[in-house]
């Protein structure tokens, strides 16, 4: 009976782990395909960046637009081929249980860090891509 309840709740988990790694590839593609297009906009309207960079809140608005959408990718991206940072609390169990939590967490911080800076780096080149295509 217990075994029964054991199963079926790993069953339960495995299925919704499923569930959420199936968001991952649109999640991944989309953006990727939303920085894309915010490259070629950069590219081949950069007015639109000197418009929208008019008011505080216009130029934060755009900043995060060109930080959001790499980050995402990337971040996706690195959930679907490396599952392992995921929680895994199930496997965990036993004496080892901090260590495990500390380098999961320790893979999450590095992961959030690195997309980070590939979204950061991707907004100031995309601004600066398209201050000198204005200039032009």
């Amino acid at each position: 009976m217990i075994k029964k309840m054991m199963t079926q709740k790993f069953a339960d988990l495995v299925e919704e782990v499923e569930t959420d790694r199936k968001l991952l590839m649109p999640a991944s593609i989309i953006a990727g395909l939303a920085t894309i297009g915010t490259w070629l906009v950069a590219i081949f309207l950069p007015g639109v960046f000197k418009v929208m960079s008019s008011t505080r809140l216009s130029l934060f608005v755009l900043l995060m637009i060109l930080f959001a959408f790499p980050f995402v990718t990337v971040f996706s991206v690195n959930y679907m081929l490396w599952p392992q940072a995921e929680d895994d609390q199930e496997s965990n169990a036993g004496p080892f249980t901090g260590y495990f939590y500390q380098e999961n967490q320790t893979r999450r911080r590095k992961v959030i860090l690195i997309a980070a800076c590939i979204g950061a780096s991707n907004a100031l080149i995309t601004v600066l891509l398209a201050s000198e295509f204005a200039r032009q």
